[in-house]
């Protein structure tokens, strides 16, 4: 185990020694992680740990610097001069300043160097080429024609495996449904390697070319996949960097050696991918923005970026002293012959080469652009210490803004609290009761007033069912009190019945990462409370939509989580009201009518019938979930009609958005039915919480849901790489796979991405966030002027001019002036629109066909949507009970449409392929195109790491 020892001012006779969990990595409970540079300029990591920046001085110590203390959410700040000790749990206490160490006392690393640039490791494989489980007990979830369960790829926990040109995948269809090579899942790592070797020589040699969670590369035969799981997968990130030499024995041993040079090699090779991914981008007429504000065509962005890269290079004739990489590799290639370990030639090194790694990932952010039409949008928990103002709500909009942020869901409900001053039924959040905001009434009334001038939507983000936890002090909710009063409204015992336990009656829940309380979604006195309360907000706030979130029971599993006891089921849900209407529902007598009746049936120790009434008890919470969302739609229909009448906001139509699990089990662990509620029609917009540390599973289970939910509701994927502990560049690779899932825009969760990563906020804006989009679900009338005005906006770059312009903005013209308001005015504005993706030649040539060609087809796609929900809210359509009225004989568009000029026009060209840039890159380049960029990516910038 590394280690890391330091000598305390506080106690100079005495030294301490702090064991190192892992490096760059994700910090977990109880867990201890070294970070440096290579990781990004902060951990990233929350505020329940505490932290020391160790920096190197001129003489090779290291000195504590700066701490950081447990609720301390200042972040500490990263260079190659530095690394930063993270503690969680139990031994956090090590680095409380003040506590053992303080800034100034010195420390040394034992058994590491801070920069190994030059290291060697060895592991054998498992196999080569599997058609088969290796072990029998290699299995997953996934079951084969024969019957047998293999891990994806055959790769099962801790195995190192290699994959070639003679690997079949096909004899497995756990790896035939995943679309990389091998097949694996990216509870892993792999790396693709060129071999030197000639083919039958021993040992195997090759060099390798990137590295990821996932690679997507079609090998050919001099190159082969190396994949590994847990301590595998360990060695291979710990091992991997572009330029390092694989070697594998006659044993079967793989050993992987870095050098100065392979870190030269990879910063040259990153640097000139990411430069002709720049010209791909221009040459192809993507909406760009490396062209900043004053900036010139000659001195913009990318070239100041390509510039400092290039300065820190240096050329390959830089002597030995020279400050730049090529130059410092010679001189620690004497340190090495002098057999000298030298921490500031290293350091300088390591910083020239994260130097050029950084300005290549700033040139790749600006190689995307998003769609035109798209949700740009983050859920925002309001900041008790920073939004104290009117003032300081602004700034924190600015920022908002600066990403071309369009919408808001700003926590109102949280911890059984609101952010509404003058509510009838919840307290005013503790932590902003006495907060005074200029102009306006409370927190709320500022934020929604402040975004609305700056055109950003406000939703209230409600945290329904979940009231609560451990340790803070209990809103009126669950003291039973009037609202912002002493005034005790019903007594206390009364509202403690309002709160479900699980099973072994804990009131607090034991598998949501943290102590949480949930009211009692079966009780009607339950669900009254919330539905006014929702109507309260929505008449006295101008707000545009309410996110339902935790609209669930608590996290559960009936049988299997207590080892010790699998007869007695581990789930959630109880109390005497619902336990009573429960086992009412099945006729069972008054007098077994308790909750100590109902948890014997469902004892596999105590009844005969436990598996049954379990089916049955599971169905019951799941019906609750649905009606109260059926409830709440009632409730919302009923403020946008009163809304008309009053004629008191601009805007009449309440979203309705909902904050699921994109999970195949959640309706199983969450009773979270919510494909039923989207085939109901209750719901305009879901925001599938699609939190994973890899982008590949962010694009699969976000198609996965919109595949399901077939068009009938808007679709904004979240994504949360900054909560997840990952660097800034992972929210550009997951937005980018939330779209190629087929979303129309993301939600990140949350805000503090922006509000505290101004990395984050470089990369966003530079690219995928970098223009203003129009919400999708916007009325139509809105959507289309704000489409055809951005769309106008790029006849320049789509190089259109003359008769071809004239044509193209009267198409525009014509299509923002349609009527919308019944079913066949939708479909005429859908074919109208196909009517300009198809005559895209007519207007333009070469590339800019295809991106006037995508736009279309997404704004297409968005229309499509709201026609679903036309026939909803206008014709009471169910989806769950046929299919869209329009398609049981659907029209025909004319593939060959004749615009009069004597020409038959084929269609628009399809996207090209090789270009990894812009918002329909999942269809523009293919999944392999694009995961094998990011992977690139992810290669160059991070580690991380995920049990099998």
């Amino acid at each position: 185990m590394k280690v890391a020892s330091g000598t305390s001012n506080l106690a100079p006779d005495k030294k301490i020694r702090i064991p190192l969990t892992k490096m760059n990595g994700t910090r977990k409970e109880n867990e201890i992680v070294y970070y440096n540079a290579e990781w990004g300029p902060t951990t990233g990591q929350n505020e329940f740990g505490t932290e020391a920046l160790f920096a190197l001085q001129d003489n090779g110590e290291f000195k504590i610097q700066k701490m950081r203390g447990v609720r301390n959410t200042t972040e500490l700040s990263l260079n190659a001069r530095s690394f930063i000790v993270s503690i969680h749990g139990t031994y956090r206490a090590l680095l409380t300043p003040g506590a053992f160490v303080d800034e100034g006392d010195t420390a040394e690393l034992i058994g590491m160097q801070f920069v190994n640039l030059t290291k060697s490791n060895s592991r054998k494989l498992t196999f080569v080429n599997p058609t088969a489980p290796v072990k029998p007990t290699d299995v997953d979830l996934i079951t084969d024609a024969s019957g047998n369960t293999p891990f994806p790829g055959f790769r099962a926990e801790n195995y190192l495996m290699l994959y070639d040109k003679g690997y079949d995948k096909s004899v497995c269809s756990a790896s035939n449904k995943f679309a990389n090579f091998t097949g694996c899942n990216e509870w892993g790592y792999e790396v693709l390697v060129r071999r030197t070797s000639a083919e039958g020589a021993t040992p195997i040699t090759g060099v390798i070319e990137t590295h990821g969670k996932q690679i997507d590369s079609l090998l050919d035969d001099p190159s082969f996949i190396l994949s590994g799981n847990g301590a595998a997968e360990t060695f291979l990130i710990n091992s991997a960097l572009n330029g390092a030499q694989v070697s594998i024995d006659a044993g079967n041993t793989v050993t992987i050696t870095t050098t100065p040079a392979s870190y030269v090699t990879t910063a040259v090779a990153r640097l000139d991918t990411v430069n002709e991914m720049m010209q791909t981008a221009i040459d192809a007429k993507y909406k760009l923005n490396y062209i900043g504000e004053g900036d010139t065509a000659e001195n913009n962005k990318w070239t100041r970026a390509k510039g400092a890269a290039e300065k820190a290079l240096g050329a390959k004739d830089d002597a030995a002293d020279k400050k730049t990489l090529y130059g410092l590799m010679k001189q620690l290639q004497l340190d090495e012959e002098a057999e000298v370990i030298n921490n500031v030639h290293l350091a300088d090194f390591y910083d020239l080469y994260l130097t050029i790694i950084n300005q290549a990932t700033l040139i790749e952010s600006m190689t995307y652009q998003g769609n035109a039409v798209m949700s740009i949008a983050a859920w925002h928990r309001p900041v008790a210490a920073r939004e104290k103002t009117t003032e300081a709500i602004r700034d924190t909009l600015k920022l908002f803004k600066s990403v071309n942020m369009n919408t808001v869901y700003v926590e109102t409900f949280w911890n059984g609290y609101s952010m509404s001053g003058n509510s009838k039924y919840v307290d005013y959040h503790i932590d902003f009761k006495n907060n005074v905001y200029e102009g306006y009434d409370d927190y709320l009334s500022a934020f929604i007033g402040e975004a609305h001038k700056l055109g950003i939507e406000v939703h209230a983000w409600v945290e329904d069912f979940f009231v609560g936890y451990q340790g803070y002090a209990e809103s009126n909710v669950l003291t039973g009190k009037k609202a912002n009063s002493d005034e005790q409204l019903v007594p206390q015992s009364e509202r403690s019945k309002w709160v479900i336990r699980d099973y072994q009656g804990n009131e607090y829940t034991q598998f949501e990462g943290g102590k949480y309380k949930f009211i009692d979604p079966s009780n009607p006195e339950v669900r009254k409370f919330l539905v006014d309360y929702y109507t309260e907000l929505l008449t006295e706030y101008d707000l545009d939509g309410i996110n339902l979130d935790y609209i669930r029971y608590p996290v559960q599993n009936f049988y299997g989580y207590d080892k010790d006891n699998p007869d007695v089921p581990y789930d959630h849900g109880y109390s005497e009201f619902s336990a009573n209407k429960f086992l009412t529902e099945q006729n069972v007598a008054d007098k077994n009518r308790t909750l100590s009746y109902l948890k014997r049936q469902l004892s596999k120790k105590t009844s005969f019938d436990a598996e049954e009434t379990a089916a049955a008890w599971s169905a019951f919470k799941i019906r609750q979930i649905n009606e109260f969302v059926a409830e709440v739609k009632a409730a919302v229909d009923a403020c946008e009609a009163d809304r008309v009448k009053k004629g008191t906001y601009s805007e009449n139509n309440i979203i309705i958005s909902t904050s699921v699990f994109p999970d195949a089990d959640v309706t199983e662990k969450k009773s979270q039915d919510w494909f039923s509620w989207v085939q109901a029609g209750l719901i305009e917009v879901t925001t599938p919480m699609a939190y994973y540390t890899n982008a590949n599973t962010v694009a699969q289970r976000i198609m996965s849901m919109v595949g399901k939910i077939g068009g009938v509701s808007f679709n904004y994927g979240g994504i949360a790489p900054y909560f997840m502990g990952l660097n800034a560049y992972e929210e550009v690779t997951q937005a980018l796979s939330a779209l190629k899932g087929g979303a129309f825009g993301t939600v990140i969760f949350d805000s503090k991405t922006i509000m505290n990563s101004e990395l984050a906020r470089t990369y966003l804006s530079n690219g995928i966030y970098g223009s203003a989009a129009v919400v999708p679900h916007k009325q139509i009338d809105k959507l289309l002027a704000a489409f055809t005005d951005e769309m106008k906006s790029r006849a320049d770059l789509y190089e259109i001019e003359g008769n071809k312009l004239t044509a193209y903005n009267a198409a525009l013209d014509a299509l923002k002036a349609m009527p919308f308001s019944t079913a066949e005015e939708i479909r005429a504005i859908m074919t109208a629109v196909y009517q300009i993706q198809n005559n895209a030649k007519n207007y333009a040539s070469g590339h800019a066909t295809t991106r006037i060609a995508e736009e279309m087809a997404n704004l297409n796609n968005v229309l499509d949507a709201h026609l679903s929900r036309y026939y909803i809210d206008k014709e009471g359509w169910i989806p769950a009970e046929s299919i869209r009225p329009d398609r049981v004989n659907p029209p025909k568009p004319d593939p060959d449409p004749d615009d009069g000029d004597g020409d038959d026009n084929p269609p628009a060209p399809a996207p090209e392929k090789g270009c990894g840039c812009g918002s329909s890159i999942g269809v523009a380049t293919g999944g392999a195109a694009l995961i094998l960029l990011l992977v690139g990516l992810s290669v160059a910038f991070t580690r991380k790491r995920k049990q099998n």
